[in-house]
């Protein structure tokens, strides 16, 4: 009731100016519309981190760190969704309805240029932090992992300093229940790709922008983030948990490199872990669900029934909600 008086007196105030013409006016009553018949509670933890909720919670605040979420019920599902560098909170949200419709909190982690090219100080103090948010607030569970891009290095870098302390991590690792990876880096250029990042609609300035730092770093001798390239597709080739995955590729992306991915997919086999890969032969970086939307959506419905038998905590997440049979999404011939 407060969101809807909240949503009509916006609407009201807004439509009130003269300056808004009809169509202006049609557009904030169907976004009004929206928040005054659907609860969508939403905090920014700090920068580049959000929860996002259909139930309340309340916030207690830490100096220096994330804060403890009370949640109702107790035990509450959770997606890590790691965006992509450059994603807008248009394009994420269409991943968070996904998973509020299934009953999920989400937990939005956006990644930013100036966190990957200053790693320790960025990207890995970050998974630091995320850690610790999880450690706190323990009634997220269980949790299902989904990332994009360079947004998957972040995650390689919590996974990583989970296994070099498992004793202190193995209840975050215990919750973990399913990874899924939306076009990971699998290129050793993972300079050049950092800088056409910054620039994607312009490829003329990232390669300006590649030279430059291309130049200073051969200079200087301090490239570091192609060590730290080589430990996270270490991690995300060999992962040291058992952990299920599902993975989202295509031919053609010279950010994800198909022959990485599927080299990956079969370690993933060997070493026993649950795999899952979806391949398409005509996509884009990070654009699967905007051009397959009704194959990539079945992909993860499959993939959270087919853990499901496992992890009987997901049934009540699941349930309500018409999934398509399980079927194991087999790796497509490539021709």
């Amino acid at each position: 009731m407060a969101l809807r008086k909240i949503a009509n007196e916006l609407f009201l105030s807004t439509c009130s100016k003269q300056r808004f013409g009809y169509k202006i006016k049609l557009q904030n009553l169907s976004q009004i519309y929206q928040i005054s018949t659907r609860n969508v509670f939403r905090s920014t933890l700090m920068k580049g981190v959000e929860m996002v909720s259909n139930d309340d919670f309340k916030i207690k605040r830490r100096e220096g760190k994330l804060p403890l979420i009370e949640t109702k019920p107790n035990n509450k599902p959770l997606i890590l969704l790691f965006t992509w560098m450059g994603c807008t909170p248009k394009q994420s949200d269409k991943f968070v309805d996904l998973y509020l419709e299934k009953g999920f909190d989400v937990l939005v982690v956006s990644f930013f240029s100036s966190e990957v090219i200053l790693w320790f100080q960025g990207a890995e103090k970050k998974a630091s932090i995320l850690l610790d948010f999880l450690h706190q607030n323990e009634a997220y569970q269980p949790i299902i992992y989904h990332g994009f891009s360079v947004g998957n290095g972040l995650w390689s870098s919590m996974v990583w300093q989970m296994s070099q302390n498992m004793d202190k991590h193995r209840r975050i690792m215990n919750r973990i229940k399913g990874q899924i990876w939306d076009s990971p880096p699998q290129t050793s250029n993972v300079v050049r790709n950092i800088c056409y990042g910054v620039f994607p609609t312009s490829k003329t300035m990232g390669q300006f922008l590649y030279r430059i730092v291309r130049g200073i770093l051969d200079v200087t001798g301090t490239d570091v983030l192609t060590p730290l390239y080589d430990r996270n597709a270490r991690i995300f080739h060999n992962p040291p948990f058992k952990i299920p995955s599902l993975l989202f590729c295509t031919k053609g992306d010279m950010y994800s490199e198909l022959e990485g991915n599927l080299a990956a997919f079969e370690n993933w086999k060997s070493n026993g872990i649950q795999a899952y890969i979806k391949y398409w032969e005509n996509s884009k970086h990070v654009g699967h669900f905007h051009l397959h939307r009704e194959e990539y959506v079945g992909a993860i419905n499959s993939f959270l029934s087919a853990i499901d038998d496992e992890n009987q905590e997901l049934e009540e997440v699941i349930a309500p909600y018409v999934i398509p049979q399980i079927q194991r999404i087999q790796i497509q011939n490539i021709r």
